[in-house]
C-alpha cells in the first residue's frame, strides 16, 4: 500500500503530498522534514530504494511508560524516490509491497504529468497544483494503484477541463444575459 506520495524540490520544499493515511499534521510535518533530510542528501549512485521508520505520533503526556509504546508503534517503512529534473518523487510503502512496481508507478505518475504538460517541470507543478493532483487523483485510490493506463488518464483530465471550459462558458453567458436583462441578482 502506498502511505503517501511527495514531490520535494533540489531545495528541500514540498511542492505536492498526497496522504493515504490517516496522520495529524504535526505527524506530517515531522514525516516531511524526516524525508528531505533522509532523501536529498543522498548521492545519485546510491539505491533509490531506503527502508525507513515512520516517526511516532507526538505524545502529550510525559510518562514514561507510555512514551515507550507510543515509540513501539512506530512502523518500518521502504521510502521509494526517484529524481526527475529538479523534482524528487517520494511514495513510502509498506515493508512487503514491491519497490520495483513502486518505482513504475511513479515513472508513470511522471509520464502522465509530462503528456498532461508537455515536459512538466517544477513551475507546471506550482502553478497547477489543481491538476497535479487530479492527475495523482486519476492513477491512485485509498493508496492503491487503480489506472494503469496512461492514455485513459489523460482522457479523463482532458474531458474534466473539457466540462470545466463549458461551465465557464455557460456561467459568462448567463451573467451577460442578466446584464441585458436587468437583473442584478439572483432570488
Amino acid at each position: 500500500m502506498i502511505h503517501w506520495m511527495m514531490l520535494i524540490s533540489r531545495q528541500g520544499k514540498v511542492r505536492l503530498s498526497k496522504w493515504f493515511d490517516a496522520s495529524t499534521i504535526a505527524q506530517r510535518t515531522a514525516i516531511m522534514r524526516d524525508v528531505v533530510t533522509l532523501v536529498l542528501p543522498r548521492p545519485s549512485v546510491m539505491c533509490n530504494i531506503v527502508e525507513w521508520t515512520s516517526p511516532p505520533p507526538p505524545s502529550s503526556s510525559a510518562s514514561p511508560s507510555e512514551s515507550s509504546s507510543a515509540s513501539s508503534t512506530s512502523l518500518a517503512r521502504k521510502l521509494i524516490y526517484r529524481r526527475y529534473a529538479s523534482l524528487y518523487f517520494v511514495l513510502c510503502i509498506s515493508d512487503g509491497d514491491n519497490e520495483l512496481s513502486a518505482l513504475e508507478t511513479v515513472h508513470l505518475y511522471v509520464e502522465s504529468l509530462d503528456k498532461y504538460f508537455g515536459n512538466v517541470c517544477e513551475l507546471d507543478v506550482i502553478f497547477n497544483f489543481d491538476r497535479a493532483y487530479f492527475l495523482a487523483d486519476e492513477l491512485f485510490l485509498a493508496g492503491h494503484l487503480q489506472e494503469t493506463n496512461r492514455a485513459t488518464v489523460l482522457r479523463n483530465a482532458r474531458a474534466a477541463d473539457e466540462l470545466a471550459e463549458r461551465v465557464v462558458k455557460f456561467s459568462e453567458k448567463d451573467a451577460a444575459a442578466r446584464r441585458a436583462a436587468g437583473v442584478t441578482s439572483r432570488v
